[in-house]
This record gives structure tokens, C-alpha cells and sequence, in this order.
């Protein structure tokens, strides 16, 4: 299966980027704590490409966990309403699962996944993923437990010195690949709007398309990086939006999220 060249992927080059490293809870606490760790990413976009994006900047946001874990609005809706008892568990018990899967690693050893789909073109769907370059494990620097902000001190850290990567791939649904059942069969669509369903390796692949390197590693202020605000939905190319239920409703729930913070 070819790459679809679309949205930012047909302009090979250099692109400044704002990352910023979070924790999933929306209260202060403790780098050490178990939680879901995540990324946002803003890629600033020359004047030429944002007139084509619609939008001035190019947006990520990935967690470390391969598959969301709320698999459609509905479910989301089920966590407030508890209508459906046995949906109300099966959610709460990834959300465990989630939060159990940090084991320890820096921000810089984990992988970031997109969780929900995105279009590739009119013709094609993938999910993403930030993956950490195999010089990040190089880094044997020992993170002290008793400092509440190890982690992202630790991010903080590194300089033109003491470089650090991801690799930016994209895992390509192949529709012909897709498993089927003796009595069910799949689609493209269960796929995609099912957030939680797992993407395996027989009916999609990876494919890298673009590195992400701290190569000018510059701190902005805590108030700066609580200002910064990201919409996948918004600040993107049209032919590499988010599709699926979860990203048709995101829009609001990012807004929600920002003005909670």
C-alpha cells in the first residue's frame, strides 16, 4: 500500500514546533503519580500553507495509550447518565488499564498515539503516533522520587547536547486486510468509529513520515504554556482531519478542557 501524500505530509522541510507534556488528571499532583501521560504538538505553518490549512498551525494531541479509552460519544454520555451499568464498568476499567500502563519511563521513552482516526485523503483513514527515537534510552539520567516535578525537569533538561527525538508515523488501515468473523464482519467504519477497537498488525501498517527533534530547546513560561490552547479539529489540513464520532464531538470537550485549565 502506497503513503496517500496529503495535508502537511506533501511539504517535506523544517517546521518550528511547541510541544507541551501533560498529565491526564485535571488536578496538581505528583509526577510520580500513576496516570496517563500525554503530548500536544503545534507545527507553525509558513503563510503559504496556512492559507491551504485554513489555520496557522498544524495540531497534535496523543496520550500513551494505543487505544482511547472511551470507544464512542455514547459511552462518554453513558459515564455521566450510568443508564447502561455494564457500559458504565467496561469504561472505568480502561480508564484503569490506561492509567496502569505507565510503568515508570520518562515522557521521552513512551510512545504518544493519536487513540481515534484521521483522514488520509478522501480514500484512506490511519491513526498516529509519536515514537521515541532509540537514542532517548541512551539518556541513563536518575529521576529522584522525592522531587514531585522530576519528570518534566527532566524534559527540561535537554539541550543541543543532550538531543532527544520522536519519529512521526501514521498506522494505515488496509480495508482489505480487516479480519472477519464466521458470523460478524468488519468494516472500515467499525474501525473508525469505534475508538477503542484495537488496530492490529494484519490489517494496517506503520509508515514514518517526519521526525520531531529538540534541537532548540526553549522553556517558556508556566503561564505561557497554560495560555497555549490546541484543536485538532480546527488547526488542521481538511485531507487530515479527525473522522470518527469521538472527533466529531471534540471540538466542544477541547474547548470544556481549556477553560477548565
Amino acid at each position: 500500500m502506497g503513503l496517500p501524500v496529503v495535508g502537511l505530509y506533501k511539504y517535506p522541510g523544517t517546521y518550528k514546533t511547541t510541544i507541551r507534556f501533560a498529565n491526564a488528571e485535571g488536578k496538581i499532583q505528583s509526577d510520580w503519580e500513576k496516570d496517563v501521560r500525554s503530548i500536544s504538538v503545534k507545527v507553525e505553518l509558513p503563510e503559504s500553507l496556512a492559507v491551504e490549512a485554513g489555520a496557522e498551525t498544524q495540531d497534535y494531541s496523543m496520550n500513551n495509550t494505543p487505544e482511547f479509552s472511551i470507544d464512542s460519544v455514547e459511552e462518554f454520555a453513558n459515564l455521566f447518565t450510568r443508564e447502561k451499568i455494564g457500559l458504565f464498568v467496561k469504561t472505568i476499567a480502561r480508564g484503569l488499564k490506561d492509567k496502569r500502563r505507565w510503568d515508570g519511563e520518562k515522557f521521552t521513552e513512551l510512545t504518544f498515539y493519536s487513540g481515534t482516526a484521521y483522514a488520509l485523503g478522501s480514500e484512506h483513514v490511519s491513526k498516529i503516533a509519536f515514537k521515541p527515537c532509540k537514542q532517548n534510552f541512551s539518556d541513563t539520567a536518575k529521576l529522584s522520587k522525592s522531587n514531585p516535578n522530576a519528570f518534566m525537569d527532566h524534559v527540561s533538561s535537554i539541550t543541543k547536547d543532550k538531543k532527544a527525538c520522536f519519529g512521526l508515523w501514521l498506522q494505515i488501515l488496509n480495508p482489505q486486510k480487516i479480519p472477519q468473523g464466521f458470523f460478524s464482519k468488519s468494516t472500515a467504519a467499525d474501525y473508525v468509529e469505534h475508538s477503542a477497537k484495537s488496530w492490529g498488525e494484519e490489517e494496517s501498517i506503520w509508515v514514518k513520515v517526519g521526525q520531531l527533534d529538540f534541537i532548540d530547546n526553549k522553556q517558556i513560561s508556566s503561564s505561557a504554556c497554560e495560555s497555549l490552547r490546541f484543536n485538532i479539529n480546527r488547526n488542521t489540513f481538511r485531507d487530515q482531519r479527525g473522522i470518527g464520532n469521538i472527533n466529531r464531538a471534540r471540538t466542544q470537550a477541547e474547548k470544556a478542557s481549556a477553560e477548565r485549565r
